[in-house]
């Protein structure tokens, strides 16, 4: 099961992520002034914040990420920077956690694939319904840690263009991805399918083909093996795990 957010200042010796422990949550006001900053691109605001809220929970911006979530909706500060289609932002709170995404490679993909309490939505599912595509691109290279659209690429190719083989050692690579590409929300739907119930067919083949880079030989029509995908990615990310 995905661990959901936002942890308690208790959780956060088993996350096991090279994160400082909080002596406290952050309160309401501090959560509505950071999403404020993130839903209407005031990154100098947002900075300070950020630093204001990381300091009275004596916590660093990484793990008060992990606990900024809006009390009424359920989401993360991520999707509010998705839902606000604010590219800006959420390069903004990438660069919370590089160069160091590995280190915190735990803590980064429970931000990333966080849902919403009431719907089970995903940033990819509020992408896809916007049926604006770069912040779909956004929203999955944001959980891929690749660079978003508008940045200089120094490498060539992306994380959505990248075709794998099934059982492989990159498994560790792909199946994350595509459990979150396959992430179904509260209404049996994926985001591909959000996209088509919204009437963003464009889209909605985008994220197909995504899938299929990912799933080359159509292992995902086996409920059994989603199952089995499923779980690997939880071992991977569950609390008691380790990052190395």
């Amino acid at each position: 099961m995905v661990v959901p957010l936002p942890l308690a200042p208790a959780d956060f010796p088993r996350l096991h992520a090279h994160l400082s422990v909080p002596a406290c949550s952050p309160s309401p006001a501090q959560v509505a002034w950071v999403e404020a900053a993130i839903r209407t691109g005031r990154h100098g605001a947002l900075q300070a914040e950020m630093r204001e809220a990381s300091k009275a929970c004596k916590c660093s911006s990484q793990s008060l990420l992990l606990m900024l979530v809006n009390p009424s909706t359920g989401e993360s500060m991520l999707h509010a920077a998705i839902d606000a289609q604010r590219i800006d932002s959420v390069i903004r709170l990438r660069r919370f956690f590089t160069p160091s995404v590995p280190r915190y490679e735990r803590a980064y993909h429970l931000l990333a694939v966080h849902r919403t309490w009431s719907t089970g939505d995903t940033v990819l599912h509020i992408a896809a319904r916007s049926g604006i595509q770069d912040m779909v691109t956004a929203a999955f290279r944001f959980m891929a840690c690749d660079w978003l659209p508008g940045e200089p690429r120094p490498f060539p190719g992306t994380s959505e263009d990248a075709c794998f083989a099934a059982d492989q050692p990159l498994d560790v690579l792909r199946l994350p991805r595509l459990v979150f590409l396959l992430a179904e929300n509260n209404f049996g739907r994926d985001a591909a399918a959000e996209a088509s119930l919204a009437g963003h067919g464009q889209v909605a083949e985008w994220l197909r083909r995504v899938i299929e880079n990912h799933d080359c030989f159509n292992q995902r029509q086996d409920p059994a093996m989603v199952q089995q995908w499923r779980n690997y990615v939880d071992d991977m990310y569950s609390l008691d795990g380790r990052d190395y």
